[in-house]
């Protein structure tokens, strides 16, 4: 009961960091774009700011992680560096290759990750085990 009570709580606490933090970066994106920024450039921006915010949250605040920072750390920054990787990707393929509207695209993108980042700071970047001191 207590797994499932820590979950809920995490997914709410991870909810309102990632609805708080994609919100304000989904509109300076649209923002850094109109005035004239390249889309990938505005990214790989954004990505730095996002990245340093939600780390400190998620890892204090959503999953109440007592591990070692480096390792964590580490981790988080592997997993960002995949979803950048994968979010110019994206943008190229469909912004610059099959002209769609980069505003819709990168919005898809951010719900995308939503599930699949959650699961992997969950089990992976910031675990149970960790906070536990097994790690």
């Amino acid at each position: 009961m207590k797994s499932l009570h820590d979950l809920s709580r995490q997914t709410i606490r991870y909810g309102i960091v990632g609805l708080a933090s994609n919100i304000m970066l989904y509109v300076l994106y649209l923002i850094l774009v109109d005035l004239g920024g390249d889309s990938k450039f505005v990214v790989a921006l954004l990505y730095v700011v996002g990245l340093s915010v939600t780390f400190i949250f998620n890892k204090r605040w959503s999953f109440s992680h007592q591990g070692r920072l480096e390792c964590s750390l580490k981790r988080y920054l592997i997993l960002y560096g995949c979803l950048y990787l994968t979010n110019v990707m994206v943008l190229w393929l469909f912004v610059d290759l099959f002209v769609l509207p980069h505003a819709i695209v990168q919005a898809c993108v951010v719900l995308t990750f939503i599930p699949v980042v959650f699961l992997v700071q969950r089990y992976w970047v910031f675990p149970v085990a960790a906070s536990a001191g097994l790690e």
